[in-house]
This record gives C-alpha cells, structure tokens and sequence, in this order.
C-alpha cells in the first residue's frame, strides 16, 4: 500500500519539481542554522560570560540575533511555499477528479449516490495536510539531528547511548496509536460520505419528503448518523491524545535522565557549562525528528486514508474509446442479436433483439415500462458497454466507434429533461457551442412564434433545475436545444408529455421539416406522435416485433 501512496505521491510532485527543490533548499539552510546556534550559546558561556570578556559577548549576540533574524525570514518563505504547494497539488487532483468523474461509464454512477460522489471529491482536500510544513519540518530535523548526533557522539558517547534508549518506546507508543486512528479515519470518511449522499437526496426530494409528511423520520436518520460521525471523532481525538501525549512524557523523563548526567559530568569536570548549554538544545534537536514524526503521523493518517479513496476512483476505468474510429455522420444503426442486463439485475432486460434503422427513416419503439425501451437508447450512446451481441454505426462496431464522436452526431430529448442554472439561451447553445447566429436566429423565430410565446428565450435567467418553467416549458426548450444541435439521429424518449396538441403538431411538422434526410427514433406511447414514424418496433417480454404497416397510423414520410 505505501508503494502506491508514493508512487500517486510521485505522479502530482512532478508536476511541481522546482517549487519541491526550493523548499528542500529553505529546509537545509534552515537546518544549518539551527545547528549553528546551539554551538554560538556554548561559544557566549565558555568564551565570553565566564571569563568575563564583554567583547565576546556582545560579538556573539549579534552573531546569534542574525541568525535568528535569517532564521525568520528562511522559515517565512518555506511555510509560504508550502502553502502554494499544498494548494496547487490538491487544486491538480480536484481537476483530474472532475475530468475523470464526468468519463466514468454509468453503471459507476448507478452504483453510487451523487451525494456519496460529491463528498468523495470534497476528500481530495484533505490530502493537503500531506505537504504542510510539518513533513519539511521533519526533512529539516533530520538534517540537524545528524548534526547533533556528531556532536554529542564527539562529546559523551554515554550521552548518545541514554538518549537511544527511549526510541524503541517512541516507536511502539506512535505505532499503536497510528492503527487506530487510521481505522477511525476511515470510517469517519465512509459515514460522512452516506450521510452527505442522504442529506442531498432529501433536499432533493423535499417536496414530496413534505407530502409524504416523512420530515421527522428523515431528521432522526440524519442525527444518528451525525451522531455517529461524532462518536468516532471523539474516538479519533482519544487515541491522538494517548500518542503525542505519550511522546511527550517520553521526552520529559529522557530529558531529565540525560540532563542529571550532564550534571554529574560537569561535577567530575568532564564537561564545561558551555558544553550543558550546547548539549541540552542538541538533544532536544535529536528528538526532534521523534516528536514531529509522532505528531505529523497521527494527523497525517485522515489524509493517507484520503489518499487511498480519492486514488481508488481515479483507477476505475474511464467509459470513452478516445483512440476509436471518429464518424463524420450517421447513416445507419443496426442491431444484431443484442441482449443486456443491469449489473445489479439477474435477469435480462430484452435478449437477442434485431433492429436496423436507416437515413431518411423515423421509426417509433413500444412498449410497457420497464421493457427496455430507454435502455436500448443507453446502449446506443454507448453509457452501458457490457452488452451481448454487436450493434453497428454504418457498419462499424460500436465498440470501435469513438464515442465522442458519435455523441456529437446525436440529439436526444428526455422525458426528464434537464436544464442549468444559466439563461434560457445557455441552455439551447450547450448543444452546439459553435452554432452560427443566424442558425440559432431562424430556429428561434420559428419556435418562438409556435412554442415559445409564453416566454422570452433571450433574456430568461434558469434558477435551480429550471424551477420557473413548468414541465411542458422544459420540454420545448429541450427540444429546441436538440435542434440547434442539427444532429444526425434525432431521439424522442417519451419527450412530448407535457406538451399541448398545438405544440405537439408543430413538433410533428419540424420533424419532417429538418429531418427529411436524417434518422428519427420515437420512443413514446402517444399515438400523435407515433403517425410521423415510418414503422413502429415494440418491445413484448424482451423481444422486438415489428408492428404490421397497416396499424401505423398515415402520416409517415411522404
């Protein structure tokens, strides 16, 4: 596991290398001088506060307040830069985690809630505690006690062996703790997660929560989950106390032992005050790297269990074949023997089912809910790829198609339609950005004066989902937006709901308008809509059946 902690580690500090050497850099000069002044306060007793030499004291007081003043601005600027770091390499994944949510294939997203989803993304922030100043901080430390290693070593080898004992109790006292509080994280994360997916699905469905009279039952639901997150935080909180706590009573004790020997050391006249000053900030530099891998450790351990979820995700493999066959236009769909099931279903949806559908052609799908109707649309997107059997896009395997392309050569229509937050006129270009304006002038006059007179396209501003429009609205504007795309196949899936008789007829007549020469798939069980299909296909206990052209109603390409 720590493998792939670094090697992801690795991955993103690339992208940062001359910001990662300049703090390295900081991290060693601010080493050095902390190694430098412990030596200046043994030179300020041994050579100018005992014998009494002013000039030496005053020489290496100013020595000592420069280095202090060099030490300020060197740590100024490494924690400025750590700062830049941490934000910039958390600021890289959250951009690689939306681009590779977006490309995940739908059965990912059927698996998991939205609000699960969004607080997995909010997880990558936790990941900047792995580039506080803390774990440079350590890199310094291990520098400087290097450094006083050789120092006390040159000075009492018996002082360097007390000092080693206490660091296999360091190590099991932070070990222990560290198990612990990583499993906590964990869970926190996991509970978090659920309860941000329930909060938003509640928000979501707040009017019908309302109707269903369901608010207290959903409330107490959420508090035992608050509750919950709570207990393991305070659980959290326990075991990082026992650590750095712990450390720290380890440190004292070793300090006082180390500091009586010091003492008998001086009596026996084998060491100088001097040598005390110096010796006591040397070993507190010793354990430095102990008490800032104790306490960096325990708070380290939510980010390396963010770590481990957020890298989780960007390993599923994304849904789009980006190296496939580009299609300039779509002339046929052809389905062969094709057969599908959900992941999470034993049965399958339809099975074997054939189906061809030509340029120039509309063809209307039936058939009771539940029958597949949408799902063949899904498949044909390519938002589900684990199916049985071929289906081919003139001819080639969609499988070999690039997907991207091919979704650029398809308008769809809802039934749920949705829409953003944005203008109306947003909505409609999201389609085709790069629509000429007298393109988007013309449509807009012809749906305007039959669709739209209720509304003003160019200057609606959309709230939330498009709360200000009503269902019917949605649909026309949906509509319009398929058109704008000017698409070769244009699919209806149960669109035209919530749409008046006159709207209806006008859609009828813009079909055959600006889809002469195209392909039309109707997924619908209105027979208004139905009579401008050339055939109707229907779905019956997982198969297709083509109904007999007598029962079409006239009205098909002419």
């Amino acid at each position: 596991m720590l493998k792939n902690y670094v090697r992801f580690l690795i991955k993103y500090l690339c992208r940062f290398k001359l910001m990662l050497l300049g703090i390295l850099l900081l991290s060693v000069l601010s080493s050095a001088i902390n190694l430098l002044i412990p030596y200046t306060s043994s030179l300020l007793f041994d050579s100018g506060i005992i014998p009494g030499n002013i000039s030496i004291i005053i020489k290496i007081s100013i020595v000592m307040a420069l280095l202090s003043i060099i030490k300020f601005i060197v740590k100024y600027y490494g924690q400025v830069a750590h700062a830049q770091l941490s934000v910039k390499f958390t600021t890289s994944i959250k951009k690689d985690m939306y681009s590779h949510l977006l490309r995940l294939p739908m059965k990912y997203f059927d698996k998991n809630h939205k609000g699960y989803l969004l607080s997995r993304i909010d997880e990558v922030d936790a990941l900047s505690v792995l580039f506080s100043s803390a774990i440079f901080d350590f890199f310094a430390a291990m520098v400087t006690a290097t450094g006083a290693f050789v120092y006390i070593l040159n000075k009492s080898w018996m002082l360097l062996i007390i000092s080693f004992v206490f660091l296999p109790f360091f190590y099991f006292l932070t070990r222990a703790s560290l198990n612990r509080i990583h499993i906590t994280s964990r869970e926190i994360y996991e509970v978090n997660a659920t309860t941000k997916g329930k909060l938003q699905e509640s928000i979501e469905g707040i009017q019908e929560l309302k109707q269903l009279n369901n608010e207290e039952k959903t409330f107490k639901e959420l508090t035992n989950q608050v509750n919950r997150i709570a207990r393991k935080i305070i659980q959290q909180s326990k075991f990082a106390a026992m650590g750095t706590e712990g450390v720290s009573l380890l440190l004292n004790i070793s300090q006082i032992i180390i500091t009586l020997t010091i003492g008998l050391l001086i009596v026996r006249n084998r060491l100088s005050i001097g040598d005390y000053v110096a010796l006591t900030q040397y070993i507190l530099l010793l354990y430095a790297p102990v008490q800032l891998i104790a306490a960096f450790s325990m708070t380290i351990q939510p980010g390396l269990v963010a770590l481990d979820r957020v890298s989780s995700i960007l390993q599923v493999d994304i849904e789009e074949n980006e190296t496939g066959i580009k299609i300039d236009a779509i002339r046929s769909v052809e389905f062969k023997d094709v057969s599908f099931k959900y992941e999470e279903s034993e049965n399958k949806i339809f099975q074997k089912i054939n189906f061809i559908v030509e340029k120039n052609e509309n063809v209307a799908i039936q058939g009771i809910n539940g029958s597949g109707k949408t799902t063949i649309i899904k498949i044909l997107l390519g938002l589900y790829r684990d199916y049985e059997g071929d289906i081919e896009i003139n001819g080639i395997n969609l499988k070999e198609i690039n997907i991207s392309s091919l979704r650029e050569s398809v308008g769809i229509v809802s039934q749920n339609v949705i829409l953003f937050s944005g203008t109306l006129l947003e909505n409609i270009k999201m389609s085709n950005p790069n629509i000429s304006e007298l393109h988007l002038e013309n449509l807009m006059d012809i749906f305007q004066d039959k669709m739209f007179k209720d509304i003003d396209p160019y200057s609606l501003v959309l709230n939330e989902k498009a709360n200000n429009l009503s269902g019917g609205q949605k649909q026309k504007v949906a509509i319009l937006r398929a058109f704008a795309k000017n698409p070769d196949l244009l699919i209806f899936d149960e669109a035209t709901s919530n749409l008046d008789l006159a709207s209806k007829a006008f859609l009828e007549e813009a079909i055959k308008k600006f889809f002469n020469n195209k392909i039309c798939i109707i997924i619908t069980h209105e027979e208004e809509i139905s009579r401008i299909a050339d055939r109707i296909l229907e779905i019956v206990d997982g198969v297709i059946i083509e109904k007999k052209y007598d029962k079409v109603i006239s009205g098909g390409r002419s």
